[in-house]
């Protein structure tokens, strides 16, 4: 895949790749909007994609954006069946001033990434095979590698 469709739906739509090697499209924003401090906004960004069967968009933050004003968007997939405007949950994480959006500025990144080839089924199983993690989550993998 090299080429996807898109659909501008405001005049403000500007998703952009900034460089022959970039992993994402460039989402900004098409309004100009005001997140309180510890407040989130659903951001939108003008334009909806086509997005080739096989394949996922997986929305991401942009680092500077955290790095500098922690803001950061929630991720979020975008199915090769979904034809609406994209649009970007983003959060302020500052508890001392609000942030606010501008239009045209970057807000997140879209990354296009290969999805299975086979469709998934599930089937119920009263229990699920073993493995050296077993049910440990969050952390657990760092712990395991701590000990080789």
């Amino acid at each position: 895949m090299s080429e996807i469709n898109i659909q501008s739906i405001s005049q403000y739509a500007t998703p952009t790749i900034a460089t022959t090697h970039s992993a994402g499209i460039d989402l900004r924003s098409i309004s100009t909007v005001y997140i309180p401090e510890q407040s989130s906004s659903l951001i939108r960004t003008g334009f909806a994609v086509e997005i080739p069967q096989g394949y996922v968009g997986i929305i991401m933050s942009r680092s500077g954006l955290a790095l500098n004003n922690s803001v950061v968007c929630f991720p979020g997939v975008i199915d090769s069946d979904f034809r609406g405007e994209i649009r970007v949950l983003v959060y302020n994480f500052s508890h001392t001033s609000g942030y606010t959006v501008s239009i045209r500025d970057h807000i997140a990144q879209m990354i296009i990434v290969k999805t299975l080839d086979t469709p998934i089924t599930m089937r119920e199983q009263r229990q699920l095979s073993g493995s050296e993690r077993g049910a440990n989550g969050f952390g657990s993998s760092d712990a395991v590698r701590m000990q080789l």
